[in-house]
């Protein structure tokens, strides 16, 4: 859906099997674990960080490298609940108040998405009112 907005994809994921032409069409894959992608500058500032990954804990690795970074968004997948504690977490971790307040969180807009369908359209949808501008 992002690549139809505009977007140019990245998907970053250490399994062959996920990483597919089939499940991402017209994207950019990447074989490779997040962890190695998100080490050192690979964010730039014109970058968007859409953080969807397959467990509590990677998500909260990931962020916690990212928010320091220069990046334009930076969003994250997940309950109200578990964004607090992560976010709790990540200041325990040494990452800055001012940081973890860029980050959009839990994300998409609040369209009362419940299917993946739905849930991808409030992302795009968030994308859409943060690249231009909206309240």
């Amino acid at each position: 859906l992002a690549t139809t907005l505009g977007f140019k994809v990245v998907v970053i994921d250490d399994r062959p099997e996920w990483a597919t032409e089939m499940r991402f069409p017209n994207c950019e894959r990447r074989l490779q674990t997040p962890q190695d992608f998100f080490f050192g500058d690979a964010i730039r500032a014109t970058d968007w960080v859409v953080i969807v990954t397959r467990s509590h804990a990677l998500d909260q690795e990931i962020l916690e490298r990212v928010a320091p970074m220069a990046s334009a968004y930076i969003g994250m997948i997940g309950s109200r609940r578990k964004v607090e504690r992560v976010k709790m977490r990540a200041r325990a971790a040494g990452v800055r108040d001012e940081d973890l307040a860029r980050i959009h969180a839990p994300i998409g807009l609040a369209l009362g998405a419940v299917t993946p369908a739905e849930i991808a359209v409030s992302i795009a949808a968030e994308l859409i009112n943060v690249r231009r501008g909206a309240k």
